[in-house]
Formats: C-alpha cells, structure tokens, sequence
C-alpha cells in the first residue's frame, strides 16, 4: 500500500484496517435504497402511476456514489493509504454470493420452463452478468431497456450491477490519483478530490448528451456515460464532509444553510422530485437518461444534503420509518430477485392482473428475505474462513468461474435440445416471413428511401399495391397467390415500424423521432400518383399509442392523398396482439409435457373492435373508393385466437402472421375483398 499523505511504502502489517471503515450511520440512506426498490417493483410490475420508477436505479447510482467515495475517504483519512484488496474483497462479500445464488437459481428453473431456443439468449446473458459484463452485452446487442422484447430477458436487471462494479473498479485509482496530485501541488487532497469529482461530472454528462442521440442504448448502458451519476453523489459526500470537517481541514467551507427549516424544505423538495420523476417519466416517450435524468438525481443529491438534519421530523423520519430501513437492508436481495420471478412466475400464474403481479412480488419479498439472512449477511460478516482479502478474492473467482462453466453446459445443452423436431417446427415458424424482406423492399429504419419490389410482367394491364408496415406486409402472401396472373402487377411498398397514418412517432427502438418514416410515407404518396394502380391494399399495426382522433385524421389525410391516384383502396384492419408470443409458447408447451403436464395456455379470447378499429372506419367514412377489410374474423373466428390451428401456427412471434397461414387464407381474403365490392364499393 501506498501513503497517500506521505508518500512512503506502507507494509500491509504496520496499517490496521477495519473490515468495513464506518460512516457516520445515517437512516436515510436505508430509507432511500427502499424507496429506489420500491419505485423499480412498482414499474417492473406495472403498477399503474409508476412508469417512470426505472430512475430507482439513478438513485441507487448516486447513492453508491456518496458510500463509496465516504468509505474511501475516511480509509485515507485513518489510514493514510487505500487497501485495494480488502476494498475489492469487500465489495465481493456485499455483492457475489447472492449473485450467484440467484443467477443459478434463475437457471435452473428456466431450464424447464423456457424453450431451448429461449435458453440459448438466456444463458449468453447469465454469463455475461457473472462478468459484470452484461451492461456491454445489452450495449452493444441494441437491446433497449424500455423495448418489448426486453421483457423476456431474466438477466436485464443485472445491467445496473454491471455499472456499479465497473465504478468500483475505476473509483479507487482515480481517488489515489487525485491524493498523489494533492500531494504534488501541495494542496488538500479533500479538495482535489472534489475537483476531480467534478470534472467526472461535467465530462461523463457532456458525453453521455452527445451520444444520446445516436446511440441511446450506450448513454442508458454505458458506465463512462452513467458516471456523472456517481460523480454526482461523490460531490454530495465531499460538501457534506468538507462542511462538517469529517476529514479534516480541507482549507475552506462550502455554503450549506444552517436553518432546519430550510434544509427541510430542500429535503422534501428532493423527494419530491423523486416522486415526480417516478411517476410521470416516461421512458418510450424521448431517450434516456438525457437531461430528464437530473430530475431524480438532484432529488436524491437533495435528500442526501439535507435530509440527515431532520431525523425527528420531516423527510429523515419517514426514511427512518422501520419498514423502510427494514426493505433497505434486503434491497439488494430483492432487487436480483424480483425480475426473474415475475418473468419466469408470470409464465406459470401469469401477468395479466395485479392480483398476480402482487403475488409474485410477495414471492420475491420472501426469497430475498431469505437470501440476506441466509447468505448476504452471513457472508458479510460472519464467515470467518472468507475475511482474508485473498481467500475472499480467490474462492469468489473460483465460484464464478464454475457457475461460468455451468452456463457453457446449460449454451451446448440448449443447443441440443433445440434439435428436437417439434422445436425446430416452431423455430422455423419464426422466421416464416414474406419473401420481400429478402429482396430489399424494406429498408426499416435504416433510410428513408422508397424501395418498389414488383411481381408479375411489367406491361400487365391492371396493378395491385401493397402498401403498409410490417402488419400491413404481412398480407403478401395472401396477395401474391390472388394476383399471380398475367393479367395483374402486384407492387410492394412497405417500411417495418412505419404506420400509413400522417403522425410523427418516437420510434423506442432508435429512441429518437422516426424521421425516415415521416419522409418515406410522403415520397410514398408521390410514387402512387405515377404508378396510379387499380387497387391498394393498405395496413399498418394498431399499436402506435395514437389517440382515436390521431387514428382517424392521419389516416383520412392519407386517404385523401391517393384517393384519386388509386381505383380502389382497401384498408386492412389491424389484426389482433397476442399477450403471448406464439412460437415460444407452443415451444414451452411442447417442452414442459416432458417436464409435467400442463394445459394449452396459447390461445386467448380478444374483445370485440376498439376505439382504433372504429377510428379507421370513421376515416373512410365519405370515400366512395375506399373501405375497411376486417380479416380477423378469419384470423380470430369467434373471438378467439390460438398460436396454432388446421397444422397452421397462426402467428412468428405476438402480433404476425406467419406467410404459411396467410397463404392458407388467401380464398377467405378473396371473399372478404368481393363482400366489399358487391357492397357497392366502386
């Protein structure tokens, strides 16, 4: 070990260490990491008023920040000098045993309830979090936090401890360095420190804003770009601190006011904006963290300030409350704990209600309880074979790389198993996809340049379009098996995500304004004027989040634009979302008969048309060319939708069509299509 203070070699024995130097014991930081549990339970379950309860991870940030750099500071300022090791074996003993325990526990069970194939993203993802690497993993996979199919990973939770344990790793050596600076500008380290704090902070800021744009999936993963938030909680520590002396003199004071009433008011100011940003941020809305993310890290940088000088009433004495020290302590626990069980146990009761969502977050409450009294307390504190920092160190490395090991054997048995025929007829389902995305006619998000796809001999006298989004592509099949003469020329104009509705969307994917859509549909509707085709089929998903009127005025403006470019237009009512995801759960069927016996669960009962059906109709309303095609009384007969029917697995994943099914249905759509036009369409 290195003096900080005078710069000479301090041998292990002649510096006494405590096995955990002590901050002065404040209740609000227990009562602030349950109230960060407490808002990430209530988004993760869904519970209504909570969206923006994702920022209790902004707030466990900025609280390690402040813990870490206290208890750093106050090993320098006892000891002289920063002990690596047992600052790193501690951090193994808070935090690896009950990773560990659950990533295993995580495993074993989604080994029976998970199809192999969902096996196989599940375990790449459980080694990654026993690298503390999985922050980079979902980084650079482009798996966005608030994305739909984030919700099927049982280890996306674990980006935040990959964040934390890469601060850990970097904190330190930045502390010792700014001490060695001190040392050599002869200034107070405390004051360098503070310094270096806010460099972090502006620097890792600026960074994290100029790239959020661009790659919003680095500024929310990344921790260089989340650092700010830890800064931010060190400058918290290092004002405390500097005002009370803790550390000693640091050659001057920093204005905090001295009034109760004052510093009561800022502490429930800050918690305020806790509540505020928890229950009104959205995260689907605009990027984050961006600047919306000051909003509940000043919150916490606030409470933190001023909420120790109010223990007896006030923001300290609700944080203090005994149930909130008491979910403070096992917030770890129940943070690893209760987002594979409400994944995994919402596949067995499901996660359609508050009732279950209520029962598996009891679930959770009494595993973690369990975990931390079992094994996160016992390993802190009272296994006394693992205080020796190397023993800590070695045997922590020795188990991770066993469990490693284990997740290799889980990769190559999935493998195996995804052999089985049923499982590779329902693997096959997913990529059952129209041959144009094959041929380049959808460029999704990646231009906004129109691409026609044409079928059928170009001096065919009629022409038949296809425009639309994914949903609306999805009915090529059907279209290709109806106009394959030579008397018609089937066109294609579609773009994956991009409603024919004339409204601007966030596009969460990209996390920024779908522009490319905006630019694309407009150049559409020129095209269409050139082509001038017979007929267009139009059809777009129903799960843009547009109000009823935005439905029905954007789809009507773009009616309007075509209407006397086109001879008849046949607007495609959205077909149903599945609350499942078909392939994978005749997948899990199949693969939990070997298991036990369980009910078919992939079928669902939908409602009779809502306001966005109803909308399209009224969109049409006065066009005498244009009228609404409703296949989903073939799709859904009865109101009823099953993943698979007639040897036909209806949808590739919750809310397509596979191109087999489509297909199957084209003399249905034929039907559907003269229905319409004996109505009187002309």
């Amino acid at each position: 070990m290195l003096d900080i203070r005078s710069g000479r070699e301090v041998l292990p024995g002649q510096v006494r260490v405590s096995e955990s130097p002590k901050l002065l014991f404040r209740t609000d930081i227990e009562g602030l990491r349950a109230l960060a549990i407490l808002l990430v339970l209530a988004a993760h379950a869904n519970l209504p008023g909570f969206n923006g309860g994702f920022v209790g991870v902004d707030l466990f940030f900025v609280i390690s920040g402040y813990l870490i750099s206290g208890l750093l500071l106050q090993e320098v300022r006892s000891t002289g000098a920063i002990n690596f090791a047992e600052f790193y074996a501690r951090r193994i003993r808070r935090l690896l045993p009950a990773l560990l325990l659950v990533i295993s526990v995580t495993a074993a069970v989604a080994t029976v309830l998970l199809t192999p194939a969902e096996q196989l993203a599940q375990s790449t993802e459980a080694a990654a979090a026993l690298a503390w690497v999985s922050n980079f993993y979902f980084a650079f996979n482009n798996l966005g936090y608030f994305a739909a199919e984030a919700e099927s990973s049982l280890f996306l939770h674990t980006w935040s401890l990959g964040v934390e344990e890469q601060f850990y790793l970097l904190w330190p050596p930045l502390l010792l360095l700014a001490c060695l600076v001190a040392r050599y500008m002869k200034k107070s380290w405390l004051l360098i420190f503070g310094y270096l704090s806010i460099v972090c902070f502006v620097l890792s800021f600026a960074a994290s804003l100029a790239v959020l744009s661009t790659q919003p999936s680095w500024s929310f993963y990344l921790m260089p770009l989340r650092g700010w938030q830890f800064a931010l909680g060190a400058i918290c520590y290092w004002v405390t601190a500097t005002n009370e002396g803790q550390l000693g003199n640091s050659g001057r004071k920093l204005f905090l006011p001295d009034s109760d009433r004052v510093r009561d008011v800022l502490a429930w100011s800050g918690l305020f904006l806790i509540l505020a940003a928890g229950m009104f941020l959205e995260g689907k809305a605009a990027p984050y963290p961006g600047m919306r993310a000051l909003v509940p890290s000043v919150g916490v940088t606030l409470v933190l300030l001023f909420a120790s000088g109010t223990a007896r009433h006030g923001v300290g004495r609700l944080l203090a409350l005994p149930p909130m020290q008491w979910i403070g302590r096992i917030s770890y626990s129940l943070y690893l704990w209760h987002w594979p069980v409400l994944l995994l146990g919402g596949e067995l009761i499901g996660r359609r209600g508050m009732l279950s969502a209520a029962m598996l977050l009891a679930v959770s409450l009494l595993l973690a309880t369990l975990t931390f009294y079992l094994v996160e307390k016992p390993a802190r504190y009272g296994w006394s074979w693992w205080k020796r920092p190397r023993v800590a160190i070695w045997s922590a490395f020795s188990a991770t790389l066993t469990i490693l090991a284990m997740s290799v054997w889980w990769t190559q048995g999935a493998h195996a198993w995804l052999e089985a025929p049923e499982q590779q007829r329902y693997r096959e389902a997913r990529f059952d996809l129209p041959i144009i995305y094959g041929m380049g006619c959808d460029d999704w998000y990646k231009s906004a340049e129109v691409k026609l796809c044409r079928f059928g001999p170009e001096n065919a006298p009629r022409t038949v379009l296809l425009l639309g989004d994914s949903i609306g592509a999805q009915w090529f099949p059907a279209l290709a098996r109806i106009y394959g003469g030579g008397e018609w020329r089937l066109l294609v104009l579609t773009k994956s995500a991009c409603p024919i509705v004339d409204e601007d969307i966030f596009y969460h994917r990209i996390g920024r304004e779908y522009t490319e859509c905006r630019i694309w549909r407009a150049e559409v509707i020129q095209e269409i004027h050139k082509i001038r085709p017979d007929i267009v089929f139009l059809g777009s998903a129903g799960s843009y989040g547009f109000s009823s009127a935005q439905w029905r005025l954007g789809t009507r403006r773009v009616l309007d634009a075509i209407a006397e470019s086109a001879g008849k237009i046949f607007l495609i009512q959205p077909t149903p979302v599945l609350p499942f995801d078909a392939p994978a759960c005749l997948g899990r069927q199949a693969w939990r008969d070997r298991f036990i016996s369980m009910a078919n669960a992939c079928s669902v009962s939908i409602s009779e048309s809502g306001e966005t059906a109803n909308a399209l109709v009224a969109a049409v309303d006065g066009l005498p060319n244009a009228s609404v095609l409703n296949m989903n009384s073939v799709v859904c007969p009865d109101r009823s939708c099953v993943a698979e029917k007639a040897n036909h697995i209806v949808y590739r994943d919750d809310r397509h069509l596979t191109a087999k099914f489509v297909a199957s249905i084209s003399s249905e759509f034929v039907t559907q299509v003269a229905a319409i036009e004996s109505a009187g369409l002309r």
